[in-house]
């Protein structure tokens, strides 16, 4: 690995503060990532975050009103992100700066028939299946096992 001379060390700031990764930069010096990350430390350059970031700038960000319409017009949080690049949650958080009401999860119905008891109190159709299936699976306590006889040796 060769040594980085002062020249090197400001070219890797200039790139950098231009918007090279520091990983690129790392290949074309053809030294480590983490010299670059303490070339650019001793340097009192501040890192960029890495990662995947949903965010808009206000003047970029799309207008709440349009979010709205598309979320009223049955599109999901998922669609409606992937359209104008943002996570789910800045959408919801669009629908709630502009008071939209927004729709429960839906539940399969199957989900929706297993649930133990509806709003009234009465066990639903599948939880009546259950525990009519469990009554026939177990004996009631109390009743002793039958032994099982083994067949005599002759």
């Amino acid at each position: 690995m060769a040594k980085l001379t002062d020249a090197d060390r400001e070219t890797i700031v200039k790139w950098y503060q231009e918007g090279m990764d520091m990983r690129s930069i790392a290949k074309e010096f053809g030294v480590s990532f983490p010299t670059i990350s303490h070339t650019l430390k001793k340097m009192g350059v501040k890192a960029r975050r890495s990662g995947r970031r949903f965010f808009h700038i206000d003047a970029d960000r799309p207008p709440d009103d349009r979010i709205r319409t598309l979320y009223l017009e049955g599109k999901s949080l998922r669609a409606i992100g992937d359209l104008f690049q943002m996570s789910p949650d800045s959408v919801m958080n669009s629908l709630e700066r502009t008071g939209t009401p927004t729709r429960k999860k839906k539940r399969s119905p199957k989900k929706a028939a297993g649930r133990a008891r509806d709003r009234s109190g009465d066990p639903g159709p599948e939880a009546l299946r259950r525990e009519e299936s469990n009554r026939r699976a177990r004996p009631a306590r109390g009743t002793p096992k039958k032994k099982r006889r083994r067949p005599k040796k002759t």
